[in-house]
């Protein structure tokens, strides 16, 4: 298996690499000081998998963006907050990388649509007690 250097990548994958530690690291940090689930481990799942995918944000950025936003859909008493910072900039790349092919995109606009709608409708239903949006 051969082993991917941090020095072998370009300058700006470098930097989108190092961008995802440090969101990672502090995210990390925020949900071990302040529990946003029960057990504390899916909490740390939720904080590195909304952070990480910024690590190849220009790469992929469809898939980054979908990586990073998927996370949003597990249920948890509150929030990472670099977590909407980490997905402006997903979705900021996606909206910046002209090579997209429009015909073929929909699927992934209707899948993060989707994401984001049943976090904000499980967020929602907490909030009045079960009766969804009022």
């Amino acid at each position: 298996m051969k082993r991917l250097k941090l020095s072998a990548l370009k300058p700006r994958d470098r930097g989108d690499v190092l961008l995802a530690a440090v969101f990672t690291a502090i995210s990390v940090a925020q949900v071990l000081i302040s529990p946003i689930t029960d057990p504390i481990a899916i909490g740390v799942v939720i904080a590195r998998g909304g952070t990480l995918p910024l690590a190849w944000r220009r790469t992929y950025p469809a898939a980054a963006a979908l990586a990073g936003t998927a996370i949003w859909i597990v249920p948890s008493d509150g929030f990472v907050l670099l977590g909407y910072v980490a997905g402006f900039l997903l979705f900021y790349s996606v909206g910046v990388g002209a090579n997209i092919e429009t015909r073929g995109f929909g699927w992934w606009r209707g899948a993060s649509g989707a994401s984001v709608e049943a976090g904000s409708f499980r967020t929602v239903t907490r909030w009045t007690g079960g009766q969804g949006f009022v």
